[in-house]
């Protein structure tokens, strides 16, 4: 093959290929720009007022199919006593940022308790047959006292 049909080749992969790369990213931005979170929040608390009710069947039905195949009902409860335990009691709840990568978000929850110390938690959340669906949770540590989320006043 002639040197000059090669370059011509190697050259025409990589325009398609940055093409492609830049297609795909301006994609998911608008995707990203047309989300709406709303759902996820509603999934989320949904999935925290059945555990403060204590009807963990209901939390359990929220999780995702790969979390239930993984764990058992009595397993899950569990991981929720553990992680939930501290935050069961909280005044209020504010959804922070969501992130958007196919069919997998991941959303920031801080949970303000009746003496304003905020515990951050992060859900990472997977959207199956349409529906959205907890896939995993974990509760950081509760922020020192004094510590406030950006823009609140008490």
């Amino acid at each position: 093959m002639m040197p000059r049909l090669k370059s011509y080749l190697l050259m025409s992969f990589f325009v398609v290929s940055a093409a492609a790369a830049v297609a795909t990213h301006a994609w998911r931005q608008r995707e990203e720009a047309q989300f709406d979170p709303k759902p996820l929040y509603g999934v989320i608390f949904q999935q925290f007022e059945a555990c403060r009710s204590d009807d963990f069947g209901r939390a359990y039905g929220q999780a995702s199919r790969r979390v239930q195949e993984h764990f058992t009902l009595v397993q899950y409860v569990s991981k929720i006593r553990t992680e939930y335990g501290r935050i069961l009691q909280p005044q209020m709840l504010y959804f922070g940022s969501t992130s958007l990568e196919n069919h997998r978000a991941m959303v920031e929850v801080y949970f303000l308790s009746a003496h304003s110390q905020v515990t951050p938690a992060l859900f990472t959340m997977t959207q199956e047959n349409g529906v959205w669906r907890i896939e995993n949770f974990e509760v950081f540590e509760t922020w020192p006292p004094g510590r406030r989320l950006a823009g609140f006043s008490v």
